[in-house]
């Protein structure tokens, strides 16, 4: 995965989900990027002002940032007018403005420009990345800053969850912000896509990633949070398991049983955590989105769609909007259950 892969891939997982684009040469990376993954719609304007109404106009109606691809500060220049109406109505818009290649700045070409200079009156934040490396956690960042915008709060840490030390520095990040814990959400999970057939498809290690993010990180987030869930008085911790854990189906017999695992632990969780946190669990089916469609490969992935649209006593499949609704009731309402599990399956279960 380049750069361009990971700050998209980090851009659709935070839910931007369209981008409007004039590229030239520099971008080419993120086009070449957009073309071959699926979760951003890329809409082509032939003028960068049309690039930045549409993405103002997107914002102002999905209540979410949509993000502009342009090309260099000539073509940020020319999006500026719609970009400045967007900022006066704080509406939350991401704009990707590609520069020239570092090699290439010293040659001082026709449409080098001071980009910073130019961004910072239309704009809230602004950042320049000058590595690959540092994409997905600067992409994350201006996400958080177009939900600020909506007058949200936002606070960007990034950690591997599996790691005792990164999930105890996760919570002092979130007490020092903002002093207190409510909710706790173990939404951090990986797998690998191995038929159940195929035995030796895994080993041991694979067994070991997956059980350390998905069962041993959820774990650890709940210990390194007690303190601050139990100072709450009312507090929540709702771990995303998956039908997998239910059935014995999914992505890899290790993913199965790492969810099965979870389900199990939130029920242990909720006997010696009570009265003052409740601890749940979310076990979604089919979720549509781009990971499940290229863990699957895109044929068996729109056959396993309409498969479930059809069949199912509901007729859909999850997304995850539709998962976010259900993890919010459990910390929003739900005051006298604790230790369940909700499977979210449009009625698969029952077939």
């Amino acid at each position: 995965m380049n750069g361009a892969e990971s700050l998209l891939e980090t851009l659709i997982n935070n839910g931007v989900e369209v981008c409007f684009s004039n590229p030239g040469t520099s971008e080419m990376h993120m086009v070449a990027a957009i073309g071959k993954t699926q979760g951003m719609r890329s809409i082509l304007s032939l003028f960068e002002g049309v690039c930045s109404g549409a993405a103002d106009g997107y914002g102002r109606m999905a209540g979410k940032p949509a993000c502009t691809l342009l090309h260099l500060g000539p073509g940020l220049s020319n999006a500026s007018a719609n970009l400045h109406n967007a900022k006066k109505a704080n509406t939350p818009v991401l704009n990707l403005i590609g520069d020239h290649a570092v090699y290439h700045k010293k040659y001082d070409a026709p449409l080098t420009s001071d980009i910073i200079s130019l961004a910072q009156g239309v704009s809230d934040w602004v950042h320049t990345t000058d590595t690959a490396e540092n994409l997905p956690k600067d992409a994350a960042e201006a996400v958080a800053a177009s939900c600020r915008e909506l007058g949200g709060e936002a606070l960007v840490c990034q950690a591997d969850v599996s790691q005792e030390a990164d999930c105890r520095r996760l919570v002092a990040q979130t007490l020092a912000q903002w002093g207190r814990i409510d909710a706790l959400v173990n939404n951090a999970g990986t797998t690998k896509f191995v038929a159940h057939g195929d035995l030796e498809g895994l080993d041991e290690a694979d067994f070991h990633n997956i059980y350390g993010v998905n069962v041993i990180g959820a774990f650890q987030m709940v210990r390194a949070a007690r303190a601050a869930l139990t100072a709450s008085g009312c507090a929540a911790v709702v771990n995303v398991a998956s039908i997998a854990g239910v059935k014995g189906v999914g992505s890899s017999i290790a993913y199965a049983a790492s969810k099965g695992a979870l389900i199990t632990m939130t029920m242990s969780l909720a006997r010696v955590l009570g009265p003052e946190i409740r601890v749940n669990a979310v076990c979604p089916g089919f979720i549509e989105g781009e990971w499940l469609a290229e863990g699957m490969g895109q044929a068996v992935y729109d056959q396993t769609r309409a498969y479930l649209r059809s069949k199912t006593p509901l007729q859909v499949t999850c997304t995850a909007e539709t998962v976010a609704e259900s993890i919010l009731s459990f910390i929003d309402s739900h005051s006298v259950v604790t230790g369940q599990h909700l499977v979210l399956d449009g009625g698969h279960l029952l077939l």
